[in-house]
């Protein structure tokens, strides 16, 4: 089960790693397809809201204080967007 607050809610026991996958692709670790291989489309189906995400995000203008922040969007994208063409095969 996990928990979201401050919206507590029951979702898929996948979903926080599958998000967190990017982050971990773009700062050198395994790529998220070696770490998570499950077939379901609903996972491609997340990774595709992902990607989405970050490729609007990293085209927004610089939040205050943070100059840095649309560049790691955009590293973020780019690994969920690879992603993303491998689990549909795109690629």
């Amino acid at each position: 089960m996990n928990v979201d607050w401050p919206w507590a809610c029951r979702g898929a026991a996948w979903y926080d790693r599958v998000a967190m996958l990017p982050s971990v692709g773009m700062q050198g670790g395994p790529s998220p397809q070696e770490l998570f291989t499950d077939p379901d489309p609903a996972v491609t189906v997340v990774v595709a809201a992902i990607a989405g995400y970050f490729a609007w995000q990293c085209r927004q203008p610089d939040p205050p204080g943070l100059p840095t922040v649309r560049a790691f969007q955009r590293a973020q994208g780019v690994v969920a967007l690879d992603w993303l063409k491998l689990r549909t095969g795109w690629a």
